[in-house]
């Protein structure tokens, strides 16, 4: 067991290395002509392009973001991506919202380190409402994933990325890890598969999540069926009332931006009359699915965000998760848990 462990321990080691290549490099190790390439991000940053008869593809090494994805023959893109691009505005949270960011090793505040009682009340008693240690939605959205391997196989194009023990994980997340993100274009298809290892000899705790932005009409308009039955709580109920059991499809969006679904069936299916198309998600690993769009009534004329008000209603998150704390992952030594989404789209006859 050791053995193993120093082994995973090295292929981590190797990945942090990765992280240095420049995009020169990454395109001769790694590139596939036609296929895969390697380039800049308006921050300079490496992204992943992947690009064959399916569509394209934009993945951000820097927190594994994909950035965009659009198949041949849609006639809209599958993600919404900001105007304002992928970069966060100043003084607003640096979450920067567009794509499908990853959520690891927790997801919004839940299973986020918190402060100690007596520091929470005592600024709270000053005013301020300080309640996490950690960054809202985590941190591997920090960190600079390294290329494990693409794949050119068939008729489908992925980038496999990699992340090891790192400082902006390990600041606040204790243990040894190793997580591996692949992401697969196909047609009318993006495979989404994110495993997590452990490294280290002490049980290794997290939540988890997937954050897409899908491309829609209008966001009070599109339906979500695969939620019946299931215990959810939202914003519309506050303060949480989590013993409601909602029945149907979800439809009547404004005036509630969030809603937090237990359990929900594996396959969820969004589906956006205006545009005559279904996108549908079938998910393992995990427990649970959050959906948000924003309030835009609620803005008072738009968003801190790097989203414009303008375009609040041209997107809708369904997020698939392991949110809840009965969801949380705990891996033993040597354990490891994979979480996948596939997310397909299904163009209704115009």
């Amino acid at each position: 067991m050791k053995e193993l462990i120093a082994g995973l321990m090295m292929v981590a080691a190797t990945a942090a290395v990765a992280n240095e290549l420049s995009i020169e490099e990454l395109n001769a190790k790694h590139g596939v002509k036609g296929r895969v390439s390697f380039a800049e991000d308006a921050k300079g940053e490496p992204i992943a392009v992947l690009r064959d008869a399916n569509g394209s593809c934009r993945v951000a090494l820097r927190g594994a973001q994909v950035q965009s994805c659009s198949f041949a023959g849609d006639e809209h893109p599958l993600l919404y991506e900001p105007k304002t691009g992928y970069r966060a505005v100043p003084g607003a949270r640096d979450f920067v919202h567009g794509g499908v960011p990853l959520l690891w090793p927790w997801f919004g505040s839940s299973g986020a380190p918190q402060f100690r009682s007596w520091w929470r009340r005592g600024l709270n008693a000053l005013g301020c409402s300080f309640e996490l240690e950690g960054p809202f939605h985590a941190t591997a959205r920090y960190s600079l994933f390294a290329v494990k391997n693409v794949s050119t196989e068939g008729d489908e194009t992925s980038v496999t990325l990699v992340l090891g023990p790192c400082a902006e994980v390990s600041e606040y997340t204790p243990g040894e890890f190793e997580l591996e993100y692949r992401i697969t274009l196909g047609a009318h298809r993006l495979g989404l598969q994110l495993t997590t290892k452990n490294l280290g000899e002490e049980p290794f705790r997290y939540r988890e999540g997937y954050h897409p932005y899908f491309a829609v009409s209008d966001c009070y308009a599109v339906t979500l069926s695969g939620v019946d039955g299931c215990v959810y709580e939202s914003s519309r109920d506050l303060p949480c009332d989590v013993t409601h059991v909602w029945q149907g499809k979800v439809p009547e969006w404004p005036g509630c931006d969030l809603f937090k679904f237990k359990q929900p069936a594996s396959v969820i299916t969004l589906e956006d009359p205006a545009w005559k198309r279904s996108i549908v998600l079938t998910t393992t690993g995990a427990r649970d699915v959050v959906t948000w769009c924003q309030d835009v009534r609620g803005t008072k004329g738009g968003t801190a965000m790097n989203i414009l008000p303008e375009e609040c209603r041209s997107y809708f998150c369904i997020e698939p998760s392991n949110f809840y704390p009965e969801s949380e992952i705990t891996l033993a030594q040597g354990e490891s848990h994979t979480f996948e989404t596939i997310i397909t789209v299904k163009e209704n006859a115009k």
